[in-house]
């Protein structure tokens, strides 16, 4: 985008925000895209952090130098310079160097994520998103408490469907993770876990049950426990493994019951992995990201 052009946006954007309170956090917002700068712009505008956005990365690093924001937040594929160079440049500037910078981007590559942590960024957050994920990581980076009890009632209400609540919901999904337990906690942990992650969770309370959605849906890993009633899990995986359509797809099984019994049934079958109940939610990850070969970021 022009420069002209995104001045005009920061302009617009610092308009309608009003004069600065100087007891709040500074927030610089550095991407190309002008719709996204004002869904941020209006995310924010509840808080304390006061923005100031730039589809420009000129005007993003003069105004990184002159105002020495709280924060800032980068995307990575923009013209000209990418956001992992410009995190660069704003690394070597005495006057910048020590600036939280966050990257907000829809790459997902490990490569991205690696230079992004070589430069010291601060966090890493996956475009779409949704907005209470957004003010939790800020909040967390600046040691604030961006979300009131009203906020979160009316961002992320538990109970309410996205047409009641009339709000915008930016998290995407990009991966299917299957989990066949018979018992309805697991799938509440496991949803609970990966909620705000690029993991879609699909749960099945039964192997039969699993077998066929495994057989008829797209799914990239299954989570299986190994002691069900009826086909427990290493029978279910004997199946899997000898059908076509599902004999590439990575097992992990896990149980609670002789781990370590269960771990070698596992590995007999064919499991790429197990875990043994009760799990925490970075050995859950921990296993995905590996599997996956992807960065699974979750609240």
């Amino acid at each position: 985008m022009h420069h002209t052009t995104a001045s005009y946006l920061t302009r617009k954007i610092m308009q309608e925000r009003g004069p600065l309170n100087m007891s709040g956090k500074q927030v610089l917002l550095i991407d190309d895209d002008a719709a996204f700068c004002q869904m941020v712009t209006e995310i924010l505008a509840p808080t304390i952090c006061h923005v100031t956005a730039t589809t420009d990365y000129r005007e993003g690093l003069r105004m990184a130098m002159m105002d020495r924001p709280d924060l800032i937040l980068l995307d990575i594929h923009m013209p000209e310079v990418s956001g992992l160079e410009l995190i660069k440049q704003l690394r070597n500037m005495q006057a910048t160097r020590n600036i939280p910078v966050m990257m907000v981007t829809g790459d997902d590559r490990s490569e991205s994520v690696q230079l992004a942590k070589q430069y010291n960024a601060v966090g890493y957050i996956l475009k779409p998103f949704k907005p209470l994920y957004l003010l939790e990581r800020m909040g967390q980076l600046m040691g604030v408490e961006l979300l009131s009890s009203i906020q979160q009632a009316t961002l992320h209400p538990k109970d309410a469907k996205p047409s009641e609540t009339g709000k915008k919901h930016y998290s995407v999904k990009t991966k299917t993770l299957l989990v066949i337990d018979d018992e309805p906690l697991i799938f509440q942990l496991i949803s609970d876990i990966l909620e705000d992650s690029i993991v879609n969770v699909r749960c099945a309370t039964n192997a039969r049950e699993g077998l066929r959605i495994a057989m008829t849906s797209p799914v990239d890993v299954i989570l299986l426990d190994a002691h069900m009633p009826e086909i427990d899990g290493i029978e279910a995986a004997e199946q899997l493994k000898h059908m076509q359509s599902t004999k590439d797809t990575p097992i992990v099984m896990m149980s609670g019951h002789l781990p370590e019994t269960a771990a070698k049934q596992a590995q007999q079958v064919g499991a790429v992995d197990f875990l043994a109940k009760p799990f925490n939610p970075g050995q859950l990850v921990a296993c995905l990201q590996q599997i996956l070969n992807k960065e699974i970021f979750w609240a």
